[in-house]
C-alpha cells in the first residue's frame, strides 16, 4: 500500500494547503484532464482526483484501482457530485493485469504510476492493449530522484523513452516542476518529438536548471523561516525568564502576605483582660481577615467593607450592652 492522497494534496484540504507541493500536484492533473480526449480509462486511479475532474468535463470514465482504502475515497468523492457526474464515472476494485475485462478507451491516463513498478514497460505494454485505434497515452511521472518508500525506478528521459517503445508515437514530452508530462499517440499522423541525444540533452539541462532555481527558492524560504524560528525562540527564552521572574516574586510575595496574615490573626487573640479598645481593634482585625480569606475583599473591596463595618458595629453594641 503507497498511501496516495493526490486527492487531498490536489484540493489542499488539511496539512495539505500548506506544502509547497499543492500548487505543482494541481497543475498537473489540470494539464492531464486538458489533454484528454473521449471515452477514458484511468489506470491506478486512486482517491478519484483525474476521474471525477473529467466526469466533470463531460468524459466517460472508468478508475481502476487495487487499493481498497483509496477506491473507497473515490467512490465517496463520488457520491457529492452532481447526477450526471456520477453517471459517466464508474471506479473499479481491479487489476488490468488480471481479472479486468479488455475494452478499448480513447484515451489512457497513467498518472504517476509508473514509477511505482519494478517492470514500468510492462504497464506501457498492457495499457496499449486499452487503447482504440488513433487513440491516445496521457501521464506523469517523475524526473529524477523522488524520494517515496514504494517507488521502484527512477526515470531520466533516455530511461523513460526506452520503456515506449513499440507502444506509440510520443507526442508530447516536457519537465515541469519535476516531473515528466508525455502523451504517446497511436493514430498515423502523429508527429514524434526530438528524441535525439542533442535534444535529450537540451531538455534535460533545462530540467536540470529549473529544479536548481526551485531549490535554490526553497532553500532561501527555508533559510527565512529558520531565522523567524530562531526570533521566536528568543522572544520564548525571555518570556520564559520574565515568567520565572515573576512567579518567585509572587511565591515571595505569598510567604510575606502569610506572614503578614499570621501577625494579625495573633493580634485578634485577645487576653481576659482586653480593653474595650483592644477588642473593637480586635472585632475590625478579624471580620478583614475574614473578607480576605473568602477574597471578598479583592473580588468586591466596597461590600467588603460595609460589611466589616457592620460587623464592627454588632461587636461593639454587644461590648456595650454586656457592659450595662
Amino acid at each position: 500500500m503507497n498511501d496516495d492522497r493526490v486527492s487531498e494534496l490536489y484540493l489542499g484540504t488539511g496539512n495539505f494547503a500548506l506544502t509547497m507541493s499543492h500548487k505543482p500536484c494541481r497543475a498537473r492533473i489540470d494539464w492531464i484532464v486538458s489533454e484528454v480526449r473521449g471515452r477514458t480509462l484511468d489506470i491506478g486511479s486512486s482517491q478519484g482526483m483525474v476521474s471525477i475532474l473529467l466526469g466533470r468535463a463531460g468524459h466517460d470514465v472508468v478508475g481502476i484501482e487495487v487499493e481498497e482504502p483509496a477506491l473507497a475515497y473515490a467512490k465517496n468523492a463520488l457520491e457529492a457530485e452532481p447526477a450526471d457526474v456520477q453517471r459517466r464515472v464508474r471506479f473499479i476494485h481491479a487489476d488490468i493485469y488480471g481479472a479486468f475485462a479488455h475494452q478499448q478507451f480513447e484515451t489512457v491516463v497513467l498518472g504517476e504510476i509508473l514509477e511505482h513498478l519494478a517492470d514500468p514497460r510492462s504497464l506501457w505494454l498492457r495499457a496499449a492493449h486499452f487503447v482504440a485505434p488513433g487513440g491516445r497515452i496521457v501521464g506523469t511521472t517523475p524526473f529524477g530522484l523522488h524520494p517515496h518508500p514504494d517507488h521502484k525506478v527512477t526515470f531520466y528521459l533516455r530511461s523513460f523513452i526506452d520503456t515506449i517503445a513499440g507502444v506509440g508515437t510520443l507526442t508530447h514530452l516536457e519537465i515541469v516542476d519535476g516531473f515528466i508530462r508525455f502523451v504517446v499517440r497511436t493514430d498515423p499522423e502523429a508527429v514524434v518529438v526530438a528524441v535525439d541525444g542533442e535534444a535529450l540533452l537540451a531538455r534535460s539541462e533545462q530540467a536540470f536548471l529549473a529544479i536548481q532555481l526551485a531549490t535554490e527558492v526553497v532553500r532561501v524560504e527555508l533559510k527565512v523561516r529558520g531565522d523567524r524560528i530562531a526570533t521566536l525562540n528568543e522572544r520564548a527564552r525571555i518570556l520564559t525568564q520574565r515568567l520565572e521572574h515573576a512567579n518567585a516574586e509572587l511565591v515571595e510575595q505569598r510567604h510575606e502576605a502569610l506572614a503578614v496574615q499570621r501577625r494579625l490573626e495573633s493580634y485578634t487573640q485577645l487576653p481576659d483582660d482586653a480593653t474595650p479598645r483592644m477588642r473593637g481593634f480586635s472585632a475590625l482585625l478579624s471580620s478583614l481577615l475574614r473578607e480576605v480569606n473568602t477574597g471578598g475583599l479583592r473580588a468586591a473591596p466596597l461590600e467588603a467593607l460595609r460589611k466589616t463595618y457592620a460587623r464592627v458595629r454588632r461587636a461593639a453594641s454587644r461590648e456595650l450592652n454586656s457592659g450595662e
